[in-house]
């Protein structure tokens, strides 16, 4: 088709439309004037809409947290096994594991499904190997064995891997990475609890591995934050950690704390939240988790040479 052609085409096209359109409006006469027009109305009111959460009408309720699944974000462990490997040995133990292997951190944790074994072992690095960006990063690897006699001798199957790493050159200083156990009802459970990752020396992460229903050692929470305590009590284990309280007056931001109680169900581990005075935060009746094994990590300032 030629473009004349296109063009002439086009052209009755629009005459067509026209023409229909002024029949459908002769037709219908005087009547288009009574069609109520769709628009979007506002209101210029300046009370509080109905719903609205800063109205005094609303309700007020005391202690209304609920629960909902602990916190993850940030996880050390990926659970993607990079290296697998099986060890020899009559019971999951720290003492048949470490002519295998240099462990910083063991513990082993005994529960109604079965123990797991979790270790940390710093890997290779050197102060005059740099990575790209200049900077000498310190690995610190995470595992965590099961115990098997299945299609084998009796041995620990690790099963999940994490990471950390620490800048060798650091301007914060020392970095510590301590392991804790504690029991929660028939089972154990075991929490890293690391310091000296910010600029604030009470700066806290804390990562707690438990065993779930069905036998597997999973991390179950993991939070951070500053003057970090951990207990246990009866069936949650309690987190506490500084926060800013309500400004009162002239007066700003009395200490208060975050209070997180952590309970496992069915369905994975929750956590219930609420603040309170930092005074009355004592963690008093509860049980302390025992300190098992401790790391540091190397830091120049110290005069660490490679490893």
């Amino acid at each position: 088709m030629s473009a004349a052609r296109k063009t002439n085409l086009s052209l009755a096209v629009v005459v067509v439309i026209i023409a229909g359109a002024v029949s459908v409006a002769a037709v219908l006469g005087d009547r288009t004037s009574e069609v109520v027009p769709n628009v979007v109305t506002t209101s210029t009111s300046t009370t509080n809409p109905v719903g609205d959460s800063d109205s005094e009408e609303a309700p007020i309720t005391a202690d209304a947290s609920g629960a909902r699944p602990a916190n993850l974000d940030g996880s050390w462990f990926s659970g993607q096994l990079k290296g697998d490997a099986d060890f020899a040995m009559e019971k999951l133990r720290c003492s048949e594991l470490r002519p295998y292997l240099t462990l910083d951190l063991c513990a082993v944790a005994s529960t109604s499904h079965g123990a797991f074994m979790l270790t940390a072992s710093e890997g290779y690095w050197d102060p005059a190997e740099p990575d790209e960006a200049g900077v000498v990063e310190i690995p610190l690897y995470f595992n965590t064995y099961t115990f098997s006699a299945i299609g084998g001798p009796p041995r620990a199957v690790k099963d999940l891997e994490g990471l950390t790493t620490r800048d060798y050159e650091s301007s914060f200083g020392t970095r510590t990475i301590q392991l804790f156990r504690g029991k929660l009802g028939r089972d154990e459970i075991l929490a890293l609890v690391s310091s000296g990752d910010a600029d604030s020396a009470s700066y806290q992460v804390v990562h707690i591995v438990a065993m779930s229903s069905t036998g597997a050692p999973v991390v179950v929470a993991t939070y951070s934050g500053t003057d970090l305590r951990l207990a246990i009590d009866r069936a949650s284990v309690v987190l506490s950690f500084s926060r800013y309280g309500p400004p009162t007056g002239e007066e700003c931001c009395p200490d208060y704390a975050t209070i997180m109680h952590l309970t496992p169900g069915p369905n994975g581990w929750t956590e219930i939240f609420t603040s309170t005075e930092q005074t009355e935060v004592l963690l008093d009746g509860m049980t302390p988790l025992s300190l098992i094994d401790k790391y540091v990590f190397p830091f120049k300032s110290s005069g660490s040479g490679s490893n």
